[in-house]
């Protein structure tokens, strides 16, 4: 690591109350003249030649350090943090999470203080507070990029507060990583950065360490960030690494192999468009490491519209398949993912007869071919079948089963869970099933789970802050999309919540369930304020609600099915 100090910045910006070096004023170290002048009875032809030949060079030692420096600076380092392709794809989040050195609550006004307190409903301040105006924002991305932050496709998600024209964001952490500037070329204006996470710093284990960092230089002698790429390909397998097109990601994806090391197992990533998105985590071989990957394949065998991903891997003890479940939704606060589902793939590891990936997958689908069903028993029979794979083996919690009328409509809803811990929800129709709920959880953090009002599609949860200080109420509909939302909500605040945090803090303690308010919230989640009354009436649940779990085994279901 470099420890050089720039002998000049010039230019400020001004954020909250404090002054941050700009990338956009930093001047490098100065460079011998090497391009000659080209007279002016110089052939174009000569011109294209002497430019050709000095086009590229490697950047000296004290350039190396000033940029080492300059990505180290906090305003900066999460430039460095994300892949784009343009500035307009700079992950803005990154950059003002722990950069550009922003000031805390201590500088705000008692007014301003109080309206971030109550923007982020929180009765006080656990952390700092990062705040930077409109206006500064625009200013930095700017001067640091070229570019204006209107034309930004991922901007900050912080609170902001029109009246103050300002973004805020409460944190106690940081994403700052030290990194090594390993070599560099300059062509013209354009710098290329060859950059590394420093060892010190773990970075993302094994691989994945290094970064590829393009800048410009302008008229004044600042430099811009144009592009940054995770070099995701430097180490991974080539016979395990290719493209790949599946549902969860939209954009130029990979799978993405690494060797084993004396630290780890093999390393299987998802990459869309140079970025990490998800890790292949293999559970239950901690003690002896998968070693190898000797096949990977895709398909949704469980035909809920996700792609799923199988891997034959293999250890000191042989080869072993691995199922991952995907996982996505369109709603924002979700991501896409994939997770090992440990009951399939050991089911698969048990009944197995060759370890190849089609008689994995045959196993899967019971020979199946094809996403339609003719009935909506041969669906859930399908549907079942995988849950029990799944979830049958556990010795300590099984799986249960039900067909209810939730629409009264004469069809009927196939309902899988273990009880205390999950459920799931189908509902069958036009050849095709539908997942309305998966592993949907209860049992902990105060929820208690969930029921139905027959022939009424309604689904009722309730859910609990605070040993019951505050309790939720929800009521679902399934539309026709088969998609399970929210139809209408209630709060109850059982204590004085003085100022409308809806947190306990200090000093309302003594008065849990002395004073109450009550509160509903339409379809697009406004609040409005009821009296007990109007609340009482609106969240009777009768007794004609039946528990949301399964009652029924799987030879019961298997039964009723045929």
């Amino acid at each position: 690591m470099r420890t050089q100090t720039l002998t000049k910045i010039g230019g400020i910006l001004v954020m909250a109350s404090l002054l941050t070096a700009c990338a956009g004023k930093q001047e490098a170290p100065v460079q011998a003249e090497t391009n000659p002048t080209v007279a002016a009875e110089t052939t174009a032809e000569d011109v294209i030649v002497t430019e050709t030949a000095q086009e590229t060079v490697e950047l000296e030692e004290s350039e190396l350090s000033y940029f080492e420096e300059l990505v180290n600076d906090p305003a900066y380092n999460g430039f460095i943090k994300s892949s784009y392709k343009d500035p307009s794809n700079v992950k803005w989040e990154d950059v003002f999470y722990g950069g550009a050195n922003l000031d805390n609550q201590q500088a705000f006004s008692e007014e301003e203080s109080r309206d971030v307190l109550e923007g982020m409903r929180m009765g006080e301040y656990y952390c700092d507070v990062s705040k930077i105006t409109s206006a500064e924002i625009e200013e930095f991305v700017a001067s640091s990029t070229g570019t204006s932050y209107a034309d930004a496709r991922r901007p900050i998600t912080w609170l902001y507060l029109d009246k103050y024209d300002a973004y805020y964001n409460m944190h106690g952490d940081t994403n700052y990583c030290q990194y090594d500037v390993t070599s560099g070329t300059r062509s013209g204006d354009t710098v290329i950065l060859e950059i590394s996470i420093d060892a010190e710093w773990g970075g993302y284990g094994n691989y994945c360490n290094d970064y590829e960092t393009v800048l410009k230089k302008q008229a004044d002698d600042s430099y811009q960030f144009v592009s940054n790429r995770l070099k995701w390909e430097v180490d991974s397998v080539p016979e395990q690494t290719f493209p790949i097109t599946i549902s969860e990601y939209t954009g130029e994806t990979n799978f993405v192999t690494y060797p084993a090391s004396e630290t780890e197992g093999v390393v299987m990533r998802i990459i869309e468009d140079d970025e990490i998105m998800d890790y292949l985590y293999c559970s239950g071989y901690d003690e002896d490491p998968l070693t190898s990957v000797e096949g990977v394949t895709f398909d949704d065998y469980d035909l809920d519209g996700n792609t799923d991903i199988l891997v034959i891997a293999s250890n000191s003890q042989g080869s072993h398949v691995l199922v991952f479940d995907g996982y996505s939704s369109e709603a924002a606060e979700y991501d896409q993912y994939f997770m090992q589902n440990d009951g399939i793939s050991g089911y698969v590891n048990e009944n197995i007869k060759e370890y190849t990936l089609g008689d994995a997958l045959n196993l899967l689908k019971d020979g199946r071919e094809g996403d339609s069903f003719s009935s909506a028993n041969e669906a859930y029979a399908y549907i079942a079948r995988l849950y029990e794979m799944s979830h049958g083996s556990n010795e300590y919690d099984e799986a249960v089963y039900d067909l209810i009328d939730l629409r009264g409509d004469g069809s009927k809803a196939l309902v899988c869970g273990v009880l205390g811990y999950g459920v799931d929800l189908y509902e069958y129709a036009d050849g095709h099933f539908y997942t309305v709920m998966k592993n949907w959880g209860y049992g902990v953090g105060g929820n208690a789970g969930y029921s139905y009002l027959p022939g009424e599609n309604t689904i009722y949860n309730s859910n609990a802050d605070y040993a019951g200080a505050l309790y939720y109420e929800y009521f679902m509909k399934v539309n026709d999309q088969h998609q399970l939302v929210t139809d209408r909500s209630f709060l109850s605040v059982n204590f004085d919540d003085a100022n409308g945090n809806r947190s306990l803090d200090e000093g309302e303690e003594d008065s849990v369930f002395e004073v109450f308010s009550y509160y509903g919230y339409d379809k697009d989640g406004n609040e409005f304020p009821m009296t007990q009354e109007e609340y009482n009436k609106e969240v009777s649940v009768s007794e004609d609600y039946q528990p949301l779990c399964g009652s029924i085994s799987y030879d019961e279901l298997v039964k009723l099915l045929k």
